[in-house]
């Protein structure tokens, strides 16, 4: 990304308001800035660019989060299990708390093997251009 395609600090506000609030009308009343403008701004490249990458560092946290309590999860469990614990309540927040943790990873290898296949497929579009259709 050159000079003139970084983004301002208020983009960089609105950034986080997106990533904070549930809608972006919400987005632009937090970050003030007009709701036509920061819908213009989600029309560009550059602008959507760091949205992803702020976006993705946020879900890398909340993996990073999840996967550590998931230890404490699995250790009330294992009580309840074994001492015959019978808090209802704490086994189905464990449950789901490791249930959101299994998903959120196999979104990431679902995620990983996607990109991985649409590499390859750019690879073959590109070498059927350089070298004609090859049975």
């Amino acid at each position: 990304m050159n000079q003139s395609e970084t983004l301002s600090p208020v983009q960089r506000r609105a950034i986080r308001a997106l990533l904070e609030c549930r809608n972006i009308t919400t987005a632009s009343k937090k970050s003030k800035v007009g709701r036509s403008t920061l819908q213009r701004w989600m029309r560009s490249d550059v602008f959507m660019s760091e949205l992803r990458t702020a976006e993705t560092e946020l879900l890398d946290n909340l993996s990073r989060s999840l996967l550590a309590g998931c230890e404490t999860a699995l250790t009330v469990l294992y009580r309840v299990m074994v001492d015959g614990e019978t808090d209802n309540t704490k086994r189905k927040a464990c449950n789901d708390w490791i249930s959101k943790t299994v998903q959120l990873r196999e979104n990431y290898l679902l995620e990983d093997r996607l990109t991985k296949l649409e590499v390859l497929q750019n690879e073959r579009e590109t070498e059927t251009k350089k070298f004609g259709r090859r049975y």
